[in-house]
């Protein structure tokens, strides 16, 4: 008895991401589903920031431009999240002024503190939303 194997295509014909779920296409009527909490930087991103993707990597690749994210087909089918970025998160500071603590490096709200404002800790502050997204997004 003879076996038919049709020939794998793995290059992404589309991509669909929701508030919980990344799930992209491919070729050969594949449909790779992966959970967005593998990518931090897709599940800190807006609608449109999400919905804005090129295909890449000769058809085997995903780029999302707004947010700087790539994800391969290999890597989908191989079930891996994406790999763990260095932080910039930091020791809480705030100013005597505002009503928000900072602890992300990035934070342009939290690095324009006038010297004579800055005090070290959250001073019982919310965190800055700012300084929440840059962490979510693991920069």
């Amino acid at each position: 008895m003879g076996t038919l194997a049709l020939a794998a295509d793995e290059r992404v014909t589309g991509v669909e991401v929701t508030d919980d779920t990344l799930s992209v296409a491919l070729m050969d009527g594949r449909i790779i589903t992966v959970p967005l909490v593998w990518y931090p930087r897709l599940l800190g991103a807006t609608e449109a920031e999400r919905n804005n993707w090129l295909i890449s990597g000769g058809g085997y690749g995903i780029h999302w431009p707004d947010i700087d994210e790539d994800i391969s087909t290999e890597g989908l089918l191989r079930g891996a999240p994406a790999p763990r970025r260095h932080s910039t998160k930091q020791a809480a500071w705030h100013s005597i002024n505002q009503s928000t603590y900072h602890n992300n490096s990035q934070c342009s709200t939290g690095n324009n503190i006038a010297p004579e404002h800055l005090r070290q800790g959250t001073g019982g502050r919310p965190l800055c939303q700012e300084c929440d997204r840059l962490n979510q997004l693991g920069r």
